[in-house]
């Protein structure tokens, strides 16, 4: 076999251990996490995207509408159509919380919000 064949193959390896024992840094943390029921925070069973606004409000494209979660209640708002609301998207100048629903896209404005 070549000798360099093997030097590298050895060099691999060494790699490969180093990346498995630093794998995770020191700052891990241990997040809290809460798991909600669907009857909890009355959407669907899917959840298609996600944003968070800096005051903490937390956005959800889901299969009933738009879910918004302030960190102890659940709000549902309903796209004109009904349909399934796939993507959200904040915008911090305007106010404005873009959706993509089904066959549809818009914004809601007259939640009640601060970026």
């Amino acid at each position: 076999m070549n000798f360099n064949f093997i030097k590298l193959i050895i060099i691999l390896v060494f790699l490969h251990i180093a990346e498995i024992l630093f794998a995770q840094g020191k700052n891990v943390r241990n997040y809290y996490i809460t798991n909600f029921t669907k009857s909890q925070y009355i959407g669907g069973i899917e959840n298609w995207d996600i944003a968070t606004s800096k005051d903490g409000y937390i956005y959800i494209a889901n299969n009933e509408g738009l879910l918004k979660y302030d960190g102890y209640n659940w709000t549902k708002y309903k796209l004109p159509n009904k349909t399934i609301v796939r993507s959200v998207a904040l915008d911090t100048v305007s106010g404005r919380i873009y959706v993509g629903g089904q066959d549809e896209v818009g914004f809601f404005m007259a939640i009640k919000m601060v970026f």
